[in-house]
């Protein structure tokens, strides 16, 4: 596999995803980020027995070699150690967050995880790959903003 785009992306509050990208040239597949998953969580009251939700999606263009070709997707983390979290930059405190690829919330996405998606593409296809975090109930954590920043891997 050899790299084929780095995207990043830029993110005032809450969680800044990167999408690196891979390819085997052997297949001819071609695959670029269009734009990736920015999670902006929004207030969080630390004292509120719900978790705060909310849903993103990582959209990639494809483009077959051939009408027909098969895709092979598999989405992960990059180096991402867990639990994945926010920092507060003035005082270092720290906020929990998990990220998922399911809307129930039982699939997570982490750094051993990977999300695969295997389908024949016509032509040059959008896909629009929905993506869910959830910041569990709770955290003790001062007023502040968050932030983190993660790369997220699509091999193809």
């Amino acid at each position: 596999m050899s790299y084929r785009s780095f995207v990043r992306a830029m993110l005032a509050i809450a969680v800044l995803v990167s999408a690196l990208v891979t390819g085997s040239h052997a297949q001819a597949m071609n695959c670029a980020v269009v734009s990736s998953p920015q999670f902006t969580f929004g207030p969080y009251d630390s004292l509120s027995p719900m978790a705060l939700d909310v849903q993103a999606s990582l959209v990639v263009q494809c483009t077959p070699a051939t009408p027909g070709q098969l895709l092979n997707l598999q989405v992960s983390l990059a180096g991402a150690s867990q639990p994945l979290q926010m920092v507060n930059a003035h005082t270092g405190e720290r906020l929990t967050f998990v990220l998922y690829a399911d809307a129930g919330r039982t699939q997570a996405i982490d750094s051993q995880q990977v999300c695969r998606m295997q389908l024949p593409l016509p032509g040059p296809t959008l896909l629009s790959l929905p993506v869910y975090g959830r910041v569990p109930a709770r955290q003790g954590v001062s007023v502040g903003t968050y932030q983190s920043q993660l790369a997220v891997v699509l091999n193809f």
